[in-house]
C-alpha cells in the first residue's frame, strides 16, 4: 500500500464542495492502492456549517491528522467590541484578499506537523487540494524539502476566480507569484473541470489532466432518501446565490405564471436549500412568488439528498460569467445522480449542457429567456399533475461520474508522478 500526504484545509466535518470532494477521495482511494494520510484544521472557520455524520463514514484506517491555525479574519470579530468600525473594515478587507487567502495562518502549523508524518510514515507523494490556495504553498514546502512528488488539485481558477478581490495591486502581484510558484513547482496539476488551464497565466496542459467533482452512489441508497408521494409541484435548488449566479429570471417567470393562474399557488413550493440570502429575493417581498418561496438553512448532507430525490424538478442556475462555458458545478453531479428532473439556466453551449443532454437528466433554458422559463415550467408542471413527470436517465453515462470512478483517475495520477503504472 503506497502512502499519499493528503492536504485539505476543508475536511469532514466541515459541509462545503471542497470538504465533500476530499471526503469522497478519502473513502475510496484504499481501494486502488492508496493510504492517505489526512492533514487538515482542528475546526473550520466559525461560519461554515457541519455535518458530524460525515465522519462516521470515513473508513476508519484513514489517519486525520488536525493542526491548530490563525485565520486574520477572527481579528475582526475582536475588533468588533472596539467603538470605532474602520479597524474592522479594515482587517475584513485585507483578511478576504490577504495573499493567498485568510487561511495563510494555518500554514506554520500545517508544516510543521506536515514534516512529523512525513518522517514518521513512508509517503510516497504529496497531494493538495484548493481551495484554500494556502493547501498550495504547504506542499509546495514540503515537496522542497523532501523532494518528494507532488500534485496540486485545483477546485476553482486561481487569480481568475470571480470571488477573489485585490483592492491593493501588491495583493494580485503577490497572489500571481505564488499561483506562478505552484503551477511550475508541482509534478502534476489536476483541475476540477475541463477549460479550467484557459485560465492561468502560463501553459500547463503538458502536465495537466482534469479529476472532476463526484457522487458518491452509497449516499442515495439510504431508505430515507427514497421518492416519495408529492403533494406538491416542489422545485428545489440547494447552494449558494452569488452576485454572478442570481435567480430573478427564475422568479420573475415563476411571478409571472402564478400571477396569471396558471400555476396553482396551493400546490407549487419553491425550496432554496443553503446559502441563499434574503438580498436573492429583493423586489419580490410582496409578490405571489413569495408566498411559495421556503428558504432552509445548511442543512446535513444526508437529508440534502433525501430532498433531492424527493422534489419535482431541480433547479440549476449557472454562473452569468465567461467562465460557465467550462466550469460545472458540483452540485450537478449529484443532480444528475437523483434521477430527478433538472431544470438548468445558462448557455446552451457549455459543459454543463452538454452533461445534462448525455445524462438525459434534465433541459437547458438560456438564463435570459424568461418566456422560454414560463414555457418550460408550465410543461413541466403539467405534466407532474397528469401524473406524467418522469424521466429515463442515461444511467451507464452518469455512472461515469460516481465516486469510485473518479478516485481512480487521481490514484492513477498519483501512480504517474511516482513512476507506476
Amino acid at each position: 500500500m503506497k502512502n499519499v500526504l493528503f492536504i485539505s484545509y476543508n475536511f469532514p466535518p466541515m459541509l462545503n464542495v471542497a470538504s465533500l470532494q476530499a471526503y469522497t477521495y478519502v473513502r475510496h482511494l484504499q481501494k486502488y492502492d492508496w493510504n492517505p494520510h489526512v492533514l487538515t484544521v482542528k475546526k473550520g472557520d466559525w461560519w461554515e456549517p457541519v455535518d458530524n455524520s460525515l465522519m462516521g463514514k470515513i473508513p476508519p484506517v484513514v489517519h486525520v491528522s488536525r493542526t491548530r491555525y490563525f485565520n486574520i479574519n477572527y481579528m475582526s470579530l475582536l475588533l468588533r467590541y472596539f467603538p470605532s468600525s474602520i479597524p474592522v473594515r479594515i482587517i475584513e478587507k485585507v483578511g478576504a484578499c490577504l495573499p493567498p487567502d485568510g487561511q495563510i495562518g494555518w500554514l506554520p502549523f500545517a508544516y510543521r506537523q506536515a514534516m512529523r508524518i512525513v518522517r514518521s510514515q513512508r509517503i510516497d507523494a504529496i497531494y493538495t487540494l484548493s481551495a484554500p490556495y494556502t493547501s498550495h504553498l504547504i506542499g509546495y514546502l514540503v515537496k522542497r524539502k523532501t523532494g518528494i512528488p507532488w500534485v496540486a488539485h485545483f477546485g476553482d481558477e486561481w487569480t481568475q476566480n470571480p470571488n477573489r478581490r485585490y483592492p491593493f495591486v501588491w495583493q494580485r502581484r503577490v497572489d500571481a507569484w505564488f499561483e506562478r510558484l505552484t503551477l511550475d513547482s508541482a509534478d502534476q496539476i489536476v483541475l476540477a473541470w475541463a477549460g479550467m488551464e484557459l485560465l492561468f497565466p502560463i501553459d500547463i496542459s503538458s502536465k495537466s489532466s482534469v479529476v472532476t467533482l463526484a457522487f458518491d452512489e452509497t449516499d442515495f441508497r439510504s431508505p430515507a432518501n427514497e421518492r416519495k408521494g408529492e403533494n406538491k409541484f416542489c422545485i428545489t435548488y440547494t447552494g449558494s446565490l452569488y452576485s454572478y449566479r442570481i435567480a430573478i429570471n427564475f422568479l420573475k417567470a415563476m411571478e409571472e405564471l402564478l400571477a396569471e393562474k396558471k400555476l396553482a399557488i396551493n400546490k407549487v413550493d419553491l425550496l432554496f436549500i443553503g446559502r441563499a440570502r434574503s438580498i436573492a429575493f429583493t423586489g419580490f417581498e410582496n409578490s405571489h412568488v413569495s408566498q411559495v418561496v421556503r428558504c432552509i438553512g445548511m442543512i446535513s448532507h444526508d437529508q440534502i439528498v433525501g430532498y433531492l430525490k424527493q422534489a419535482s424538478v431541480l433547479l440549476l442556475i449557472m454562473d452569468q460569467l465567461d467562465r460557465a462555458t467550462y466550469c460545472i458545478q458540483g452540485k450537478t453531479f449529484e443532480y444528475i445522480a437523483s434521477g430527478t428532473p433538472i431544470l438548468a439556466l445558462g448557455p446552451q453551449d457549455s459543459a454543463t449542457s452538454e452533461l445534462i443532454r448525455l445524462t438525459k437528466t434534465g433541459i437547458v433554458v438560456n438564463y435570459e429567456d424568461i418566456e422560454g422559463i414560463k414555457k418550460t415550467i408550465l410543461n413541466i408542471y403539467t405534466k407532474w399533475e397528469n401524473g406524467e413527470l418522469s424521466i429515463e436517465p442515461a444511467w451507464q453515462e452518469i455512472g461515469k461520474n460516481e465516486a469510485r470512478v473518479v478516485t481512480m483517475k487521481l490514484a492513477q495520477t498519483l501512480d504517474h508522478i511516482i513512476g507506476g503504472c
